[in-house]
């Protein structure tokens, strides 16, 4: 069987069971009482906050529905028509007034209720004190008026006796006492008071033989500053009302006709003052509606251009102070954020500008700090290329213009020394360098007019011998490419003879050289070549080792280059000097007979006939007709350049010579 209805639990409480048997939670209705049970189910008792609101229930649990007070344990209540409690009201019952609380609690002793001291008896019946005199229950006294209002900062004549009641509404012990009768200003204990012609103290403003006083609430003559009507004023040493300029602790401050203290903005014989929130006159700076104004010592509102701690400013027909550009004259300033007037440099609008000592504007063409700066006819720095006057000027990414050279879109360009930019033919440093009609430099071969030039990798007119595309080039003294009948270079290998170990062997290395170079030798080594040279008794049958004449002489030398030259090897003795050079000309090494060291020739007379004694052989491979030069390879010396006109006279003594063609 399932229990229902009323039960109690082993801990006392009270629980209503349902026809389920499960204890019920919150409001409920039982034989037409209404009960409330908290979560676990427990029936309440006694004072509840219930969804916002206070209610009451008795000890035996029903709720009180009967509205007016109600007591519980010894609290008074106040039962309103939903069944709630009155919170933070009033309640007035059979001429009695009460104060209900935020809790529903009926207060006692001194309560502020709204901004407004009362006072309920903290007795039993803790009700509105009201008409009177009290002393409450800490001591302090405290006079209600007929409403229940306590005074507050207040006087009270009370039994022929004046009193002060603070603003806390408590009795002060000072007692004011004048004579039956008197009227008018009293000095009492230091300080002055007036009283009415009923003898009643007063408060407030006074009107006093045309001028205006002030009596604190206590009765007491004010000076100095006073608050009232939602504004200060001002009182002297007199108590008398202050009007005008009137200076205080070292402040000045603006009283008005009505003699109120200003604040703000205010116009007084036609210039402007600002009075600061206080009151107190303001100088210098102020920061008002979204602007900086600047008053001078005297406190009046400045105009116009102003110098200030050494640096200029600038307050339009406002006062404000301006900042950014501003057009004065017909000439542009540029005011910093600070307000502060700019000189030199500045940077706005995504370009830099330039003012000057003055903080003028500047355009076109500027020095500044020894460098020159172009700055438009809008006043924006320039930089990269730009054209003035016809002519073309690099301007440095800094805006400094450049000279020399500069390296832009992928080229050089040359600038003079007024930054104008160069074209064609420029001597720079020692140098010379073309630059083409977009004025950059050029490199490598160029064509002008009916003449070939070479600029190498950094620009440079080349001249003499050049390596160039894998062979000699050669270029005369104003850059212009020779031609062949001018200059030629075969570049023939060089041997040492004595290094290879061939001391006498000086015609048949320069042979070994021309075969060489001429590709008919193929991979063979000096030395097997040597190997195979025609001897004989005879330097003009063969080579003669012995009889004190170690040589060959062009008949057997040339037998002996046909046999790898297949016959391209030839005796070309007797041929003039010039033939030789019109061989090598022609791309032929040419065997030529002279002197050891192109000394003079030394003529002595052999088993074979008369011979030179400082017989020697080279390799022609080169001549420079315009510098009188010719090109050896010589199997002692190297490879070098020698006067043409000793290296002829020596050949010229024989006439001795092998081609290899």
């Amino acid at each position: 069987t399932v229990q229902t209805g009323w039960v109690t639990t082993e801990d006392g409480h009270k629980q209503w069971l349902d026809e389920t048997g499960t204890a019920v939670v919150g409001w409920r209705d039982i034989d037409e009482f209404m009960y409330h049970f908290d979560n676990n189910g427990y029936m309440e008792t006694g004072k509840h906050f219930i969804s916002n609101k206070y209610y009451l229930f008795r000890e035996d649990g029903t709720l009180c529905t009967t509205t007016g007070l109600a007591t519980y344990q010894g609290n008074t209540y106040w039962v309103l028509e939903d069944k709630s409690l009155k919170t933070s009201d009033w309640g007035t019952v059979a001429g009695a007034t009460y104060y209900f609380d935020h809790e529903a609690e009926k207060v006692s002793g001194k309560q502020n209720i709204a901004g407004v001291n009362y006072y309920f008896n903290e007795n039993e019946e803790k009700n509105l004190f009201k008409n009177g005199l009290i002393q409450a229950q800490n001591g302090e006294w405290y006079y209600a008026e007929p409403s229940g209002v306590l005074a507050t900062s207040t006087y009270k004549t009370i039994g022929g006796k004046t009193y002060y009641f603070n603003d806390n509404s408590v009795l002060e012990k000072t007692i004011i006492q004048v004579e039956a009768g008197k009227t008018g200003w009293q000095s009492i204990n230091g300080s002055w008071y007036y009283f009415n012609e009923d003898s009643s103290m007063h408060t407030g403003w006074l009107n006093y033989s045309g001028r205006r006083y002030y009596l604190y609430p206590d009765g007491m003559m004010a000076t100095g500053w006073v608050f009232t009507n939602g504004h200060y004023q001002y009182l002297d040493n007199y108590g008398i009302q202050q009007f005008g300029w009137q200076r205080v602790n070292r402040n000045w401050y603006y009283i008005n006709q009505d003699g109120d203290m200003e604040t703000g903005w205010i116009l007084y014989n036609d210039k402007q003052y600002y009075l600061h929130p206080d009151g107190s006159m303001a100088t210098g700076w102020i920061y008002t509606d979204g602007h900086y104004q600047y008053l001078n010592d005297l406190g009046i509102k400045q105009f116009g251009w102003q110098q200030i701690n050494g640096k200029w400013y600038h307050l339009n027909e406002h006062g404000d102070m301006e900042t950014g550009w501003i057009t004065y004259n017909s000439r542009n300033y540029y005011m910093r954020p600070s307000g502060e007037m700019a000189i030199g440099w500045v940077f706005t609008n995504g370009f830099y500008q330039y003012l000057n000592s003055f903080g003028i504007q500047q355009y076109e063409w500027q020095l500044i700090n020894g460098h020159w700066y172009y700055l438009g006819s809008n006043g924006n720095m320039q930089t990269g290329w730009i054209s003035y006057a016809g002519r073309r000027y690099y301007m440095k990414p800094s805006g400094e213009m450049s000279t020399g050279w500069v390296f832009t879109n992928g080229n050089y360009q040359y600038l003079n020394n007024y930054g104008i930019q160069q074209y064609g033919w420029q001597y720079v440093y020692g140098y010379w360098y073309f630059l083409d009609h977009y004025g950059d430099m050029k490199v490598g071969w160029l064509e002008l007019a009916g003449k070939t030039y070479y600029l190498n990798a950094s620009g440079t007119m080349v001249t003499g011998l050049q390596w160039i595309n894998n062979k000699y080039e050669y270029f005369d003294q104003f850059g212009a490419l020779s031609n062949e009948s001018q200059y030629k270079l075969l570049n023939v290998p060089n041997y040492n003879q004595y290094a290879e170990g061939y001391p006498d062997g000086c015609e048949g290395v320069s042979l070994f050289q021309a075969l060489q170079y001429k590709g008919y030798l193929g991979g063979m080594s000096l030395h097997n070549f040597m190997y195979t040279i025609p001897t004989s008794t005879n330097p003009f049958y063969g080579y003669a080792a012995s009889g004190g004449y170690a040589a060959i002489f062009p008949t057997p030398l040339a037998n002996w280059g046909k046999g790898y030259s297949g016959g391209m090897t030839f005796d070309i003795s007797g041929s003039s000097f010039d033939s030789l050079l019109e061989e090598v000309k022609n791309g032929n090494p040419v065997v030529a007979y002279v002197t050891s060291y192109y000394t003079p020739p030394t003529w002595r007379n052999y088993p074979f006939g008369p011979n030179l004694y400082n017989n020697h052989a080279v390799t022609l491979d080169g001549y420079d007709r315009i510098n009188n030069l010719v090109h050896v390879s010589d199997p002692i010396s190297g490879s070098k350049w020698m006067d043409m006109f000793t290296v002829a006279s020596v050949y010229d003594a024989r006439k001795y010579a092998v081609v290899v063609k």
